[in-house]
C-alpha cells in the first residue's frame, strides 16, 4: 500500500469515494452531480494546490482512501504549520474487521493499529470504526 499526494487525474476517482461515505453516513445521501462534479474538481486541484491537500490510499492500482484539508502558517507568528484535517474515508473492506485489520487513520498512516481517538478532527465513531461526517 502506497500514500501520496492526490494525482490531478484522481479527482473523479476520489469524488467517487467522497460520494460513498457521503451514502453511509447516518442521515447521509449522495451527492448531486453538480455536487459530486465540483467536489471532484477541488480534490483534482489538492495536487498542486499551495494550502490545500489530498493524500491517497493506494492499494496496487485501486485508490482505497483519502484525507483532505489544509495546511499553512497560520499568522505567522509562531514557526512551523499548522494543519487541519476535513475529510477522512477508507472503503469499509479495508477497515478493522474486515480481516485486513486496517482503520481509516492507520491505512493513511500506511501501518495498522488500534484506532485512536479523534478528538476535533471532524470524524466519529460508528462500530467503533472512525468515519467522516461532513459538515
Amino acid at each position: 500500500m502506497e500514500i501520496r499526494r492526490i494525482h490531478q487525474s484522481e479527482g473523479d476517482t476520489v469524488g467517487d469515494l467522497w460520494d460513498r461515505m457521503c451514502r453511509e453516513v447516518e442521515g447521509g445521501g449522495p451527492l448531486t452531480e453538480r455536487g459530486r462534479r465540483d467536489l471532484s474538481r477541488m480534490l483534482a486541484m489538492s495536487a498542486w494546490h499551495r494550502d490545500a491537500f489530498c493524500l491517497v490510499a493506494v492499494d496496487g492500482v485501486q485508490v482505497i482512501g483519502f484525507v483532505n484539508g489544509r495546511a499553512g502558517i497560520g499568522d505567522g507568528l509562531l514557526p512551523g504549520i499548522l494543519g487541519e484535517i476535513d475529510s477522512l474515508y477508507v472503503v469499509p473492506e479495508e477497515r478493522s474487521g474486515s480481516g485486513r485489520s486496517h482503520d481509516p487513520v492507520s491505512v493513511l498512516r500506511g501501518r495498522p493499529r488500534r484506532p485512536p481517538v479523534l478528538a476535533g478532527t471532524g470524524l466519529r465513531a460508528r462500530h467503533g470504526v472512525p468515519v467522516a461526517v461532513s459538515g
